[in-house]
C-alpha cells in the first residue's frame, strides 16, 4: 500500500486475494497510479491509470514490448532476450506503463491466469526481464494458500526439500496428463476441478490403468476414474504449516480427531512410503517434518529463478482461448461441498462469456445454440 506504481498482470485481484485488493486499493486512495494487463476487463475497486486488453494469446508480445520499452539499448541484453524483442514495435500506452515502472516505489503482481496459461513459463520469464529492467519489486499471488510451503517441502518434480535442484527431475503435472501414464495417485484434487485443463485431466485419469485418490469427500463422479479411494481429513483440520506470501512460517495444531476411518494425509503418505520400502519414512508428528524442512532451510542459499527461454514468441491466431476462474466458492473440496455456501448469493453458476467483437465475428446472434 506504499508503492507509487502497480501493474496487474492476469490478475482478477478483489477475486483470487481480497486482502491484497485492499493493499492496492490503500496505494490508490495514497495516490499511486495502477495499470493493469489482462485478457479480461475485470471490474476493480479501484482507478486505473490505463489498461491492456488482449487476448490471453498476446500476453507473452504484450510482455515483450513492456521489457522493449524499458530498455534504451538492445543489443545490452542477453542474446536469448533480444531473439524474443527483435522486431516489436511499442506502443504509447506500453511506454506509458514502462515509464511509471521505473518510478522509486513499483510493483508488478501476477495472478491466477498468469499461473494457468498455456504459456505460464515464458510469462514468468517475460515478467521476471520486466522485473530486472524496471527495478520494480515483484509480487506473485500463485494458486492456493500454501504454494510456496509444498515448493519449499519439494513438491516440484525439479527440486527437492528447501530448493535443491535435481539431476534427473520428474514429469510435471502437464507433462503426467500428457503422457498417459498407466497409474496416478492424486491427493486433494479432483480432475474435473483442480486442474487448470480439466478436460484433458478427467481424460487421462479415465484412461490410467490404476488410481489412486486420496480425499476427505466421496462422491459418485470419483468411482468413474478412482480405483481406490482412501480416506483422508480435511487440511483445515490438522496440523501442519503455512508460509504466507511474507515468507511467514505459520504452524497450526490439529482441531480435531479425524472422522471415522480417516486419517491426516501425511500418515496416510507415511503408510505408503513404509509399504514401499521408501528411506526415512519414519515420522511421528508434523513437527518431525518441520524441523527436518526447517533444517535444509537454514543450510541451503536462495537459488535464483530458472528462465525458459523459446526460439520465439508464440504465433497469434484468431482461435479461441479459455480463460477460466475458480468459482469463489469452488476453488477446493471443502468450499465445494459446503452446501450452505452453494446456496448463498455469491455462488455462481457455471456459465460461458465471450467479447461481442469476438460474437460478432463468429456470426453469433442471441439466444443462438452452439456447439
Amino acid at each position: 500500500d506504499q508503492q507509487h506504481s502497480i501493474l496487474l498482470i492476469g490478475c482478477n485481484i478483489h477475486r483470487e486475494v481480497p486482502l491484497a485488493g485492499t493493499r492496492v486499493r490503500k496505494a490508490f486512495r495514497n495516490g499511486a497510479k495502477i495499470y493493469a494487463l489482462n485478457p479480461v476487463d475485470f471490474d476493480y475497486h479501484f482507478d486505473l491509470s490505463g489498461r491492456v486488453v488482449i487476448s490471453p494469446l498476446e500476453m507473452p508480445m504484450q510482455l515483450a514490448k513492456l521489457a522493449l520499452a524499458l530498455t534504451s539499448e538492445l543489443a545490452s541484453l542477453p542474446e536469448e532476450v533480444q531473439k524474443l524483442l527483435i522486431g516489436l514495435e511499442v506502443d504509447k500506452q506500453t511506454k506509458q506503463i514502462a515509464q511509471s515502472l521505473k518510478e522509486e516505489k513499483a510493483c508488478l503482481i501476477t495472478g491466477a491466469i498468469v499461473e494457468n496459461h498455456p504459456e505460464a513459463s515464458l510469462l514468468r520469464t517475460l515478467v521476471a526481464i520486466v522485473q530486472k529492467l524496471s527495478g520494480a519489486k515483484l509480487v506473485r499471488l500463485t494458486t492456493g494458500a500454501n504454494s510456496a510451503g509444498a515448493c519449499i517441502a519439494g513438491m516440484l518434480p525439479h527440486r527437492t526439500v528447501a530448493g535443491k535442484s535435481i539431476a534427473e527431475p520428474g514429469l510435471n503435472v502437464q507433462e503426467a496428463l500428457n503422457s498417459k501414464l498407466k497409474g496416478y495417485l492424486l491427493m486433494g484434487v479432483e480432475p474435473g476441478y483442480d486442474f487448470a485443463n480439466p478436460a484433458g485431466a478427467r481424460q487421462s485419469m479415465l484412461a490410467a490403468e490404476f488410481v489412486v485418490l486420496l480425499s476427505a469427500y466421496e462422491h459418485e463422479s470419483m468411482h468413474d476414474y478412482a480405483d481406490v479411494i482412501l480416506p483422508i481429513a480435511p487440511y483445515a483440520e490438522t496440523s501442519g504449516t503455512y508460509i504466507n506470501i511474507d515468507n511467514t512460517w505459520q504452524t497450526v495444531k490439529g482441531a480435531m480427531l479425524p472422522l471415522g476411518e480417516s486419517r491426516p494425509a501425511w500418515k496416510v503418505l507415511r503408510v505408503l512410503g513404509n509399504l514401499l520400502h521408501c528411506k526415512k519414512f519414519d515420522y511421528t508428528s508434523t513437527e518431525d517434518i518441520l524441523e527436518e524442512v526447517k533444517e535444509a532451510v537454514s543450510m541451503t542459499m536462495e537459488h535464483e529463478y530458472e528462465p525458459y527461454y523459446p526460439e520465439s514468441l508464440p504465433v497469434i491466431n484468431q482461435s479461441l482461448v479459455r480463460v477460466g476462474e475458480w468459482p469463489l466458492y469452488r476453488i477446493d473440496a471443502i468450499t465445494r461441498n459446503a452446501k450452505e455456501l452453494q446456496l448463498c448469493a455469491a455462488s455462481e453458476s457455471a456459465c460461458i462469456r465471450i467479447h461481442p467483437s469476438t460474437a460478432d465475428r463468429l456470426k453469433l446472434e442471441e439466444i443462438a445454440t452452439v456447439s
